[in-house]
């Protein structure tokens, strides 16, 4: 990412101790429950890797995403970003985003969520806090994203705690779709986050779309082959991107 977006930063330390206390609580017991098999109902887990970029080789080439669903209405969901595994030769951390969210109430299609993000350096982690709102489980829409075989969500972050002095809020959209009535290996799949209102270096509002947009075809078992179109508007130049490589994918 550009290095605009991290160069203005704030007096966070009123924030800082109850951002780092919720990011070592939240990630530990998420990780005791992850692989302890009796408290979870469905855990899953997908390797990606991307030998081929297209003009940024500085961007990820290794993504490692996690599911899972825990007790009393939880649920958990993360990825983990890494650079220079193919392209310089060393493995480096970049990015990584946990979620943990909490449904409101049983057959709802509301969500509670609490987003930590952190980054490679120093003084720029952001703690999102909001809700989703799950469109294709929600009752008057289900039997139209059933038909079109969608699963489609939506998030909302109106307040965040950021080490950087950035304001703004987000809007968030997932989503996936499956093609049976063609083959049952396709899939095609990403997110895409609308960054509102946000200081840049210059002084300047600015809107910043980051978004990743995935076509899968497995090939054997849990490997699929795969092939990714980015964008990231937070580098002013360069700021779309390709990849292609491999998925391993595996549930438990």
């Amino acid at each position: 990412m550009d290095d605009e977006k991290y160069t203005t930063f704030t007096d966070f330390s009123e924030h800082k101790s109850l951002m780092l206390y919720l990011r070592h609580l939240h990630i530990t017991i998420l990780l005791c429950i992850l692989f302890t098999p009796k408290l979870h109902a469905d855990a899953a887990i997908a390797f990606n890797f991307y030998p081929h970029l297209g003009d940024v080789n500085s961007d990820s080439d290794m993504t490692i995403n996690a599911a899972v669903q825990l007790p009393a209405r939880f649920s958990y969901f993360s990825f983990i970003n890494f650079g220079g595994l193919f392209h310089a030769g060393s493995l480096k951390f970049q990015i990584t985003e946990q979620n943990l969210r909490w449904q409101i109430a049983d057959k709802s299609p509301i969500d509670l969520v609490i987003q930590d993000t952190i980054r490679k350096g120093s003084n720029n982690d952001t703690i999102h806090v909001g809700a989703r709102w799950r469109i294709s489980s929600t009752d008057v829409m289900k039997k139209f994203f059933n038909a079109i075989h969608l699963n489609y969500s939506a998030h909302l972050f109106p307040k965040r705690f950021d080490q950087r002095d950035i304001g703004g809020w987000q809007i968030s959209n997932a989503y996936q779709i499956t093609f049976p009535y063609i083959s049952d290996r396709l899939y095609f799949s990403g997110f895409l986050d609308y960054n509102i209102n946000e200081l840049s270096s210059t002084g300047r509002k600015r809107d910043n779309i980051v978004s990743e947009n995935q076509f899968g075809v497995r090939i054997f078992k849990k490997l699929y082959a795969v092939a990714e179109y980015r964008i990231n508007q937070y580098r002013r130049s360069d700021n779309t991107n390709f990849g292609v490589g491999i998925e391993v994918k595996t549930n438990w």
